[in-house]
């Protein structure tokens, strides 16, 4: 039987961006187990062609293709890629995050500039982990242009972060505005994951 909707209650321990894709492949192809698989298989698909994309930019062509392939025979891509979860879509903007800045790094441009701050809120609005990963090579283009002593472009890598504080800052007070109380569930829910403590 349906549920009754007094029972429902918003999750927000993730972000939402995979829930509302999944939303959207079930209202063009019907609320079922294909649509819900197809979005999280396409996005596995995609990161695929992105994760080979950057492989060849670093390492060449041939060795460009071989870690590809190690990369698709991984389960969280062979197996789990299909799964409608968060990961797929983590991993997609990640590694176009990824791309994006090395090709900012080399060739610095305005339009790089705002696709690396659109995928810094998408990473905000996708998962926690995208946002670390994002986060994390951000960190390091912004030591590395210090170590050139190229200010200006440190200062746009700084921006970035301003970016992303503010879709993460944003994401919360969505969440919070939808469902009252959610920050302190979300602070809960980290505290538990985070704990050494059973119980």
């Amino acid at each position: 039987p349906p549920a009754d909707p007094a029972q429902l209650s918003f999750y927000t321990h993730h972000p939402p961006l995979i829930v509302w894709l999944s939303a959207l492949s079930a209202r063009m192809f019907g609320l079922n187990e294909l649509a819900l698989r197809w979005t999280a298989a396409s996005l596995t698909l995609l990161s695929l062609a992105a994760f080979y994309a950057l492989a060849r930019r670093l390492l060449g062509g041939t060795r460009g293709w071989l870690a590809t392939a190690l990369y698709g025979l991984m389960p969280m891509t062979l197996y789990f890629g299909r799964m409608p979860n968060h990961e797929p879509l983590a991993l997609l903007v990640g590694l176009l995050f990824a791309n994006v800045l090395l090709d900012w790094l080399r060739a610095p441009s305005r339009g790089r500039w705002l696709a690396l701050a659109l995928l810094c809120v998408a990473a905000a609005w996708s998962m926690w982990g995208a946002v670390m990963f994002v986060g994390v090579l951000g960190g390091a283009a912004f030591g590395l242009c210090l170590l050139r002593r190229q200010m200006r472009p440190a200062a746009q890598i700084a921006a970035l972060g301003v970016v992303a504080l503010l879709a993460v800052a944003g994401l919360m007070l969505y969440y919070e505005w939808g469902a009252p109380g959610a920050w302190e569930r979300q602070q809960s829910a980290f505290s538990f994951r985070a704990s050494d403590t059973i119980g």
